[in-house]
């Protein structure tokens, strides 16, 4: 089972989700939604045990990430260091340098000079903060762009 979220620009969705993967709605988060700790707490209900992994979409940027061994997911995702990074594909798993202070991501940096060829991010996707000025998720909605900020709508199905 996979789970998977698409990032919206505006009312388009840049990605459409993939065809016959049995798919399903999580929830929905605007970019106004607050998605601190106690909303991934409870949104991770819905993500069954064998679930292989997650796909975050933001704009063009598709990240792949799943749980480091001997984490679930409603740990990861109320983390930012129990995750493991696989591209843009879900292939060649990596757990990233990590920054603090948000949940999902990198260290500064990281995609642009340890990630993958053509990654020219600030960092990798965020999904939450338990800083409430923060909202919906962060940072860059292209490969080429260097950061853009929290304030991304998002999708969750899986």
């Amino acid at each position: 089972m996979v789970w998977w979220c698409t990032m919206l620009v505006g009312a388009a969705t840049v990605q459409p989700l993939p065809p016959n993967t049995g798919m399903s709605l999580i929830t929905n988060v605007a970019g106004t939604t607050i998605a601190n700790d106690a909303y991934w707490a409870e949104q991770c209900k819905t993500i069954p045990p064998s679930t292989l992994f997650l796909v975050l979409d933001m704009g063009a940027v598709r990240d792949f990430f799943k749980p480091t061994e001997g984490n679930t997911y409603c740990e990861m995702l109320q983390s930012n260091t129990k995750h493991q990074w696989g591209g843009s594909d879900g292939v060649g798993w990596t757990t990233p340098e990590f920054c603090g202070g948000s949940n999902g991501g990198s260290a500064i940096d990281w995609p642009l000079k340890k990630g993958r060829d053509g990654d020219e991010r600030q960092y990798l996707s965020f999904w939450g903060t338990d800083d409430d000025r923060q909202t919906g998720g962060c940072c860059s909605t292209s490969t080429t762009e260097y950061n853009r900020g929290w304030g991304k709508a998002c999708t969750y199905t899986r």
